[in-house]
């Protein structure tokens, strides 16, 4: 199975475990796209709908694709009082485009599943003339060294395997400003951070980790083992099985001004973003207003379990 349909697997535990987006940055975008009542918005693997219901509350006209046949389904129960949202099982790639036009389009934890050769092709092609893409996603920060030590032995004993998450791509520091770069239909990508405490207990954190792909690609026996002793190294901490872990909202936000027409793969034309005004910073302690510069497209040493090492304000 595909890394990318193994949520489907757990659609209602992603559902309660999985958190929400602040709504302070739900107000950004919308006010960055200067979005009206009414207008188009389309989502880009929409889960079970965590920040699809912030979008339509704000009487916007959702069109959410998703691949996961649970998690639609998920979605539509989370969404049933929502008649301004319209949810279609596909992935982007698959998708039939015709002639869609959309004012804004959202990822939420999502853009780094698509297509490489789809993604900003296909996102450009779809946009109006001042249309805007967001991509968002969670980096978590905050975890005990010495519990990352232990998750790291636990991972490395069980599959052999420790190494940098996707999550790490949404810091400023990360792949993200280099591929919009990249496909030339963007400009320059600032990011703006959004920080709040997440508390769990060991059960919830437990279920957190059921959700992520690379441990639903693990065999049945494997991930139990490793689910138990990561709930083990946590009870391990002291007498209370509730510990904090603080996670850090990174938002690239690329806002077009005026379209141009360019060739893409010499044979599809669309219209290209010829002004960006995107945002983002990774210091936890910045209010989300606060703007900094562009970063290198490096990647800190991240931990598959979340842990991500802060980039300090410059």
């Amino acid at each position: 199975m595909e890394q990318r349909f193994t949520f489907d697997q757990v659609a209602s535990v992603y559902n309660t475990s999985r958190p929400d987006y602040p709504e302070a940055l739900i107000d950004d975008i919308v006010s960055y796209a200067e979005l009206k009542p009414n207008d188009t918005v389309l989502e880009v693997g929409c889960g079970t709908g965590q920040a699809t219901k912030s979008f339509a509350t704000r009487d916007l006209q959702i069109l959410a694709l998703d691949p996961g046949p649970e998690m639609v389904r998920t979605a539509r129960e989370t969404l049933a009082n929502f008649t301004n949202v319209e949810l279609v099982e596909t992935t982007f790639e698959a998708w039939p485009a015709d002639k869609a036009v959309f004012q804004l389009i959202i990822a939420a934890q999502s853009w780094h599943w698509v297509s490489p050769e789809v993604r900003f092709a296909k996102a450009a092609e779809v946009l109006s003339p001042n249309g805007s893409l967001a991509v968002f996603g969670h980096v978590p920060v905050g975890l005990p060294t010495s519990l990352v030590e232990q998750f790291k032995g636990i991972f490395l004993r069980r599959t052999g395997a420790w190494g940098t998450p996707p999550e790490a791509w949404y810091l400023p520091n990360g792949p993200f400003k280099g591929w919009f770069d990249e496909s030339k239909l963007f400009g320059p990508v600032e990011h703006r951070c959004y920080s709040w405490m997440w508390q769990h207990t060991t059960s919830s954190y437990i279920n957190f980790l059921r959700t992520r792909s690379d441990v639903r690609m693990l065999t049945p026996a494997i991930r139990e083992e490793l689910l138990l002793e990561i709930a083990k190294a946590i009870a391990g901490q002291g007498e209370s099985s509730t510990w904090i872990t603080k996670l850090i909202f990174t938002l690239p936000v690329v806002l077009s001004t005026s379209p141009r027409r360019c060739s893409v793969q010499s044979s599809l034309t669309i219209p290209a973003i010829d002004r960006v005004i995107p945002f983002c910073s990774a210091d936890r302690n910045i209010a989300p207003t606060q703007r900094l510069r562009s970063r290198s497209t490096s990647t800190p040493p991240l931990c598959p379990l979340l842990e991500c090492r802060e980039t300090p304000a410059s």
